[in-house]
């Protein structure tokens, strides 16, 4: 039964590389980027929103991690505030890595509290 799900799951990812050029996936959608974008930088400085929250603003409930990888593919010298999106827990997604520092430093500019790598809720918008 192994060998059979397995062969079945790998006909599904190949179908969907396959097809992938006849769907509108949120992340390969100009207008699902573009929607972004906009709800992002209309995010005010001294508050933050959830990969989730942008993402239901933006149409496309329940594609939270879409939002996560167009603000990774940000170029560095972007003026969008890519910095005021996090978790819907309040965490800093990338933690720990060189992004997660100059994330937290980014909200700490603004005088947004970053506690134990995790943003108080009152910030929220």
């Amino acid at each position: 039964m192994k060998g059979k799900h397995l062969a079945c799951l790998f006909c599904f990812r190949f179908s969907l590389q396959l097809e992938a050029s006849h769907w509108k996936l949120p992340f390969m959608n100009p207008e699902f980027r573009d929607a972004v974008y906009q709800i992002v930088a209309a995010i005010p400085p001294g508050y933050v929103s959830s990969y989730g929250a942008v993402a239901k603003q933006a149409g496309f409930p329940r594609h939270a991690r879409f939002v996560g990888r167009l603000m990774s593919q940000l170029p560095k010298d972007t003026r969008l505030p890519w910095h005021r999106v996090l978790r819907a827990d309040g965490c800093i997604a990338l933690a720990g890595t060189p992004s997660g520092e100059i994330q937290t430093q980014r909200l700490l500019d603004e005088n947004i509290p970053v506690l134990g790598d995790r943003v108080p809720r009152q910030y929220f918008i």
